[in-house]
């Protein structure tokens, strides 16, 4: 089953020489960004802020991709969630970006990297349904399954439109 605490993965930061002050200062930064976003002259440097976050927290998945026998985890599972937030950090990069060229590059990379991500999704939901079924709280109308299957097919169909180029 897909690992519920995937932010705990991040304990491999606290592990290195310094990590405390790493770690620390990657939240810091983190909040930082998130503040920094909600203003457009802000927003730039700091989708940058929260793009060299976001890539620190996706390698510091690495060594459990490795060490996994889970089979999502070892082909990405929470290393293409923070992932994710990177290339979202980088398509905010993107918008702010002055430069046409430069705009349409980080764009593109941000396009393809959230649409890789979205299959990862899918597959993830798609392989382990019966897990994210159970993630979901009973208390919601419809059913476990039903939000499982929504939700996967959510994630494909973003997947292809993603891919498809059109309103991307």
């Amino acid at each position: 089953m897909a690992r519920l605490a995937t932010w705990q993965n991040i304990h491999h930061i606290w592990s290195l020489p310094l990590g405390a002050v790493l770690g620390d200062g990657l939240m810091a930064a983190q909040i930082a960004g998130g503040i920094g976003i909600q203003n457009s002259r802000t927003a730039r440097p700091a989708s940058v802020a929260l793009s060299v976050v976001y890539l620190c927290f996706a390698l510091a998945c690495v060594p459990d991709i490795v060490a996994t026998q889970n089979v999502y985890e070892k082909y990405g599972g929470s290393f293409l969630l923070f992932l994710s937030l990177f290339f979202a950090a980088v398509a905010l990069y993107a918008a702010e970006e002055p430069n046409g060229g430069r705009r349409l590059a980080f764009g593109h990379l941000a396009r393809i990297g959230l649409g890789v991500c979205a299959i990862s999704f899918a597959l993830e939901q798609g392989l382990l349904l019966r897990a994210t079924a159970n993630a979901v709280p009973t208390w919601i109308p419809a059913g476990q399954m039903f939000w499982a299957v929504l939700t996967t097919v959510a994630f494909a169909l973003a997947a292809i439109v993603i891919h498809s180029l059109r309103c991307a």
